[in-house]
């Protein structure tokens, strides 16, 4: 089951620290929290150091209370020769193929979404991990499966600034350490990890808000096996698309959002949001001004890790008059709040539980920003380019000529 919601770098990110809890002071960090991120950098610099190492991923999702059960298994295969070979194929089992391939040789980048039938070839400047942060379909595959950290090229760091509490669970059956994290989200997530301290096992049970009285329970059993002694074959990271796959620039925009073109000098949808007060918020009440619509979500680490400079790229065009609106997907208002006012954010922050309002603006990317004229006309949509901000401002500054 591949989410709709995808997440996709926008504003700059700040640099990798060397340990992920240097911000903490010590005497907040938990005996359980320094030994959870201690085992998760030895994998990390297990990986840096491998030659060449694989993971294969079986993930059994399900959904319960909505008018049937919902359920499957998600696949995941992983083979990567650090730092610049890298294949990922995402599937689901019984079929023949995966929906989804990513292939680098450390020189090109090659995506094909079967479903689609579609593929993309690109550039790679030998680390394929940061291109696939700007990757609004692999992701959000990869996040289905509840193993997304096999893509961050810093997991420690990415976990780091999504991570509230650490409990230690303790040994299971098999000798090994095992923890229940607790994410800033409000999800709790359980990883086991085996007597070489890799993990091997990652569970979570969290709810999802269908309305004001409804919710349904989503369960996530994923177990990883580690080849560290992988042999790839010589085409092992090229990928021959299917004679009828068309070629496109754009793989996810070609996906999810065809019409963006044709959207742009257009009226903006009337959609309304879901304010922190219980009261709407609505585009139309910023007409006359310039708009920039933020979608964010704490489950999304370049969301989390990008809004307080958002914060600061709005406080100063705050004041030449152009409204900001934070649109929060899939977390609770008092989660939001509380991490909106840690980042110090000036404008609005509002609620959109489905990505329901953000889906008419074909905003439903976490993070993504839609730019709205003072006519209320869509002036521009931005998803995955590392140089957004600028473009932003460069839009900004013409739109307020």
């Amino acid at each position: 089951m591949l989410r709709a919601v995808v997440c996709l770098f926008v504003f700059t990110l700040p640099a990798v620290a060397d340990d992920p809890l240097k911000a903490k002071p010590p005497t907040e960090v938990s005996p359980a929290e320094r030994a959870f991120f201690d085992t998760v950098q030895a994998v990390q610099n297990r990986i840096g150091k491998a030659k060449a190492y694989s993971v294969s991923v079986e993930a059994k999702w399900k959904t319960t209370g909505g008018k049937q059960e919902l359920g499957g298994t998600n696949t995941v295969i992983l083979l990567a020769e650090p730092p610049g070979k890298l294949r990922i194929e995402v599937g689901a089992a019984g079929e023949k193929e995966p929906h989804l391939c990513v292939a680098s040789d450390g020189k090109t980048l090659t995506r094909c979404f079967h479903i689609a039938d579609l593929y993309s070839v690109s550039k790679c400047d030998g680390t394929p991990l940061d291109d696939v942060q700007l990757d609004g379909l692999t992701l959000p595959a990869l996040r289905a499966a509840g193993v997304d950290f096999l893509a961050r090229p810093n997991v420690a760091v990415a976990l780091a600034s999504q991570v509230l509490a650490v409990e230690t669970l303790g040994e299971g059956k098999e000798k090994g350490s095992a923890y229940r994290i607790t994410l800033a989200s409000g999800r709790a997530v359980t990883v086991r990890f085996d007597a070489g301290g890799l993990p091997v096992e990652v569970r979570a049970t969290y709810d999802i808000a269908v309305g004001e009285m409804k919710k349904l329970t989503h369960t996530l059993d994923a177990k990883l096996k580690w080849d560290f002694d992988a042999k790839p074959k010589p085409d092992a990271y090229a990928i021959t698309p299917p004679a009828s796959a068309k070629k496109v620039d754009d793989l996810f925009a070609a996906v999810m959002a065809p019409d963006l073109e044709e959207l742009i000098g257009k009226p903006a949808p009337a959609v309304e949001f879901a304010g922190l007060d219980g009261k709407p918020v609505k585009l139309a009440d910023f007409k006359g001004k310039p708009v920039v619509v933020y979608a964010w979500a704490l489950w999304a680490a370049p969301a989390v890790e990008s809004l307080p400079g958002l914060s600061q790229f709005a406080a100063e065009y705050g004041k030449k008059g152009v409204a900001f609106v934070a649109v929060n997907v899939g977390d609770t208002p008092e989660a939001a709040k509380a991490f909106a006012e840690k980042a110090k954010f000036p404008g609005t922050v509002a609620l959109d539980p489905l990505g329901a309002a953000l889906g008419q603006l074909r905003a439903q990317a976490v993070p993504a920003v839609v730019v709205i004229d003072k006519d209320g006309k869509v002036a521009a949509y931005h998803r995955r380019t590392a140089d957004t901000a600028e473009k932003v401002k460069a839009e900004l500054d013409k739109l307020l000529k």
